[in-house]
């Protein structure tokens, strides 16, 4: 069994500006999420088995979504978890495309999905018991040109990352 999980996984450059925005909030008391972990999620799995792992990198390939850019220009805090996030204040509609695009896929494959709505973010810390400063740096300008299959694993140091399959947003499956 994998822990898996779709998202928007930055290149560098971006995951640097990400992680600058994230240490301009000044999340004192709180446990920063490590650079390296900084992504968006489109889409939580959850345990799935090898099989059903397997199926999912063949055979979930999206088309009819160009490569966008997402600007992250707002953050906020959700009280009751303590995290602290990063997110567009005006989500792109290719963006929204994707994801809904994505959850239809997955529940024709027979995915069991959360039924929350959709909220577009980057978590940069958690545990927070007070909320952050507003925000008021420079949007991070995010270019997406793919998204990933990632696999979660925690171990005794937190949370590792891993990118099963990554696929090409293009207007045309193929």
């Amino acid at each position: 069994m994998a822990r898996l999980f779709f998202a928007l996984w930055p290149e560098p450059a971006v995951r640097d500006a990400l992680a600058a925005a994230a240490a301009a909030l000044a999340c004192d008391g709180g446990q920063r999420v490590p650079d390296a972990n900084l992504h968006l999620t489109l889409a939580f799995l959850g345990e799935v088995d090898a099989a059903t792992c397997a199926a999912l990198c063949a055979e979930t390939r999206i088309g009819g979504v160009v490569p966008f850019v997402l600007d992250i220009d707002g953050a906020g805090w959700w009280r009751a978890s303590g995290t602290v996030w990063l997110a567009p204040r005006a989500v792109p509609a290719d963006l929204g495309r994707l994801e809904a695009a994505l959850r239809e896929r997955l529940q024709g494959q027979g995915v069991v999905l959360e039924t929350r709505p959709f909220a577009p973010h980057v978590t940069v810390a958690r545990k927070l018991r007070t909320a952050p400063a507003p925000y008021s740096g420079d949007a991070v300008r995010w270019p997406v040109y793919d998204y990933v299959l990632a696999r979660s694993q925690t171990d005794p140091g937190g949370a590792r990352y891993t990118v099963l399959q990554r696929w090409r947003l293009a207007p045309h499956a193929a």
